[in-house]
């Protein structure tokens, strides 16, 4: 699923493609998850990079087939990979899915974020 940048990265389009269990195509260099490259015993619990794929804006802007062609270039395996991964780590994203661990997740992630 296409999930080019809004006002901001992180748009509800990237929730919505993995609510449907569609891989996230993310057109956004400065995405890296929804609280960036902050370190922390909670933060980066899922790991968006190994189920989304990414392309640089810049690229996409100035050849969009080119992203067309990376599509086509993943192979069976690793699309199934991905859809694996996020199917493992959906739970943890989606804050309406059954048995969701989402609004934890979230918690603990910006308790990272605070320092006191």
């Amino acid at each position: 699923c296409l999930c080019p940048t809004g006002d901001i990265c992180t748009t509800s389009r990237f929730v919505s493609s993995i609510s449907a269990g569609c891989i996230p195509v993310v057109l956004c260099d400065g995405l890296e998850g929804p609280f960036g490259r902050k370190v922390g015993p909670f933060l980066n619990a899922v790991p968006y990079h190994d189920f989304w794929i990414k392309y640089p804006v810049g690229a996409f802007m100035r050849n969009p087939a080119g992203l067309i062609s990376k599509l086509r270039s993943i192979t069976p395996q690793e699309l199934e990979r991905r859809q694996g991964l996020l199917r493992e780590y959906r739970r943890s994203v989606i804050l309406q899915a059954p048995a969701t661990t989402a609004g934890t997740r979230y918690l603990e992630e910006v308790a990272d974020c605070i320092h006191v």
